[in-house]
């Protein structure tokens, strides 16, 4: 398998974007890769293949991040001091 990631600047940027806003663990962003290069193989990923991409990362590794933000203390009382 080839190790290179071809994609347009938009999906790379949409991309950059998920890392940044969403992804909450490395496995996520190895399952992104992943789905990136085998796409990759045969053509420049586009944004016509992002949510082939999201569902390749939910299909690997379900995420628990809103659970975990749920559960997280510190979350808690920014919650607590919004509502005032």
């Amino acid at each position: 398998m080839n190790d290179e990631l071809r994609m347009n600047t938009s999906v790379f940027l949409r991309l950059m974007e998920l890392a940044r806003e969403e992804v909450c663990d490395d496995a996520d962003l190895h399952d992104i890769a992943e789905a990136v290069q085998m796409l990759s193989q045969s053509k420049i990923v586009d944004m016509g293949d992002y949510q082939s991409i999201l569902d390749y990362k939910d299909s690997q590794n379900p995420s628990d991040c809103e659970k975990d933000a749920e559960d997280d203390p510190e979350i808690a009382e920014l919650k607590r001091l919004a509502n005032y």
